[in-house]
């Protein structure tokens, strides 16, 4: 097995986070607060849904669930901080 390199990885999260941006909306689905804001930290979710970091850490905190999922879609997701431009693969 191979595992992918670190700029396939970010290739793949940049189109995710490209797909993220242009779908979302200016409301956290989660708090119902606007997103983009003075440098507040987001979550950019596999599936391409976008919160708050503090959001879904919370939900995350109380979910049950072996595998976590996206309250918008349910799918399993892995998660990628952002602040603007800065990225980190979680």
């Amino acid at each position: 097995n191979k595992c992918p390199d670190q700029e396939q990885i970010m290739k793949e999260w940049g189109e995710i986070k490209k797909k993220g941006i242009e779908r979302c909306g200016e409301d956290c689905a989660i708090c119902l607060n606007k997103l983009f804001v003075q440098k507040k930290p987001l979550y950019l979710l596999s599936c391409s849904h976008i919160f708050h970091t503090h959001c879904i850490e919370a939900l995350e905190r109380y979910d049950i669930q072996e595998k976590k999922k996206c309250p918008i879609c349910r799918e399993v997701y892995q998660k990628m901080s952002f602040i603007n431009q800065k990225q980190k693969f979680l």
